[in-house]
């Protein structure tokens, strides 16, 4: 809910409980809508009035959870529906590096494992690629002006050396900018995300950052901005099927000929299995099939 509050008066505090009734009396018969959130990280000084948020909530619907502070810095609570107090529960925003580092895909693996209540990742995404040419280019703007202007000025060397480097990644692109294949990295980095939460078996929930994109240089969103769907919009289909066979190596590549180990994990969430499930998979570049 996008109540955005930092004042502590009696005016601010009828302002955000206006701004909670308002969305819920909106959005409170939507089938889609499975949890209430009222306050994102803290919230600054609107956490103040977190109590008398969740009683507006609770007072317009008491059929569904609501999650008090999202991503839990300081230990998520969330209120069942129908009961009388705040319960523990584990609450997470996870934004990590990708190829992700092996202590970094078993963080996500292990998230909410043995711990009291539900488990959310209520955010959580990739982002971070821009176009090489344009981030040079205010790199190089922001070190005439900033007081940071060495650091600045030696982003925008690496920055411009990578654009201008054909070995650099960027160079796959057909259509020789940074753009295309910035997409094709988002979507292989959101599967091995979504795969690595759903194979751990404790979570809940997750809600991927963000749906529509703010720019066409953003690397978060699964729409452009007018629309136009990513590659990520079909990895994050795929990634989300009822029934998945999910391979999760011990690190992120390996030198050519080595023995790869991994462990593979079937989700099912839901989907009728009758008999055995035999899983086959292929090994890149040589193709070869593995049961």
């Amino acid at each position: 809910m996008p109540a955005q509050v930092f004042s502590v008066d009696a005016p601010a505090k009828l302002q955000v409980v206006l701004d909670i009734a308002h969305h819920l009396r909106r959005d409170r018969d939507r089938a889609c809508v499975v949890v209430w959130g009222l306050l994102n990280e803290l919230s600054g000084h609107a956490f103040l009035h977190a109590d008398a948020l969740e009683a507006a909530a609770r007072a317009l619907d008491g059929t569904r959870p609501i999650l008090r502070d999202s991503g839990g810095f300081f230990g998520a609570r969330w209120r069942p529906p129908g009961a009388d107090a705040d319960a523990p529960m584990t609450d997470a925003h996870l934004y990590p590096p990708w190829p992700l580092p092996p202590e970094r895909r078993d963080e996500l693996v292990s998230l909410g494992t043995g711990a009291q209540g539900p488990t959310f990742a209520s955010e959580y995404g990739y982002g971070g690629s821009l176009d090489a040419a344009r981030a040079s280019e205010g790199f190089r703007a922001r070190g005439i002006r900033d007081e940071e202007a060495g650091l600045f000025r030696s982003f925008a060397r690496l920055a411009q050396r990578a654009h201008e480097d054909p070995a650099t990644w960027a160079s796959l692109s057909t259509r020789g900018d940074w753009l295309p294949a910035m997409q094709l990295q988002q979507a292989d980095a959101l599967t091995d995300m979504t795969d690595a939460l759903r194979s751990g078996g404790a979570l809940d929930l997750s809600c991927l950052t963000q749906w529509r994109a703010a720019s066409s240089e953003s690397s978060a969103g699964l729409l452009e901005p007018w629309g136009e769907p990513r590659p990520a919009l079909a990895a994050m289909t795929a990634a989300l099927q009822p029934l998945r066979v999910i391979v999760l190596p011990d690190q992120p590549s390996w030198p050519a000929g080595a023995t790869v180990r991994a462990r593979v994990c079937v989700v099912n969430d839901g989907a009728a299995l009758d008999g055995e499930l035999h899983v086959m998979w292929a090994s890149e570049p040589d193709g070869k099939a593995h049961e």
